[in-house]
């Protein structure tokens, strides 16, 4: 076990591209509030769980922030399948959707018919 600063750590900004490489989803916006509505009031992580193994990737001698120790990239030793829940996806999808037509019109539309409203509306 190695012990950091978190105050060292921070996001690295990335697309939608690569948030959603190889994953089977509606739409990216709609998986962020999937993961949001599927979160609250759950346990992330318990003594049952398997944890989950990384490995630091090779130093990258041209980045200067690497070379200078400033940042370690890790990767995981393996992909974990999401739990699908039809119902957090549909919350999810109702949400997003909610943002580009009334509640009225929203009520007459199809499943389909939303997530393409979401495609049309949503932009990175």
């Amino acid at each position: 076990k190695k012990v950091f600063s978190y105050n060292q750590m921070h996001h690295i900004p990335h697309g939608q591209e690569s948030r959603t490489t190889n994953q089977d989803m509606v739409h990216p916006m709609v998986k962020t509030y999937e993961n949001r509505i599927g979160s609250r009031g759950k346990t992330l992580w318990t003594s049952s769980d398997k944890p989950l193994q990384y490995t630091r990737k090779p130093v990258d001698e041209s980045n200067e922030y690497e070379k200078q120790g400033r940042v370690i990239i890790f990767t995981a030793n393996e992909k974990r399948q999401p739990i699908y829940d039809a119902v957090v996806e549909e919350k999810a999808i109702s949400e997003v959707s909610g943002w580009y037509a009334p509640q009225h019109e929203l009520a007459a539309m199809s499943k389909e018919q939303k997530i393409k409203l979401i495609w049309e509306k949503q932009v990175e």
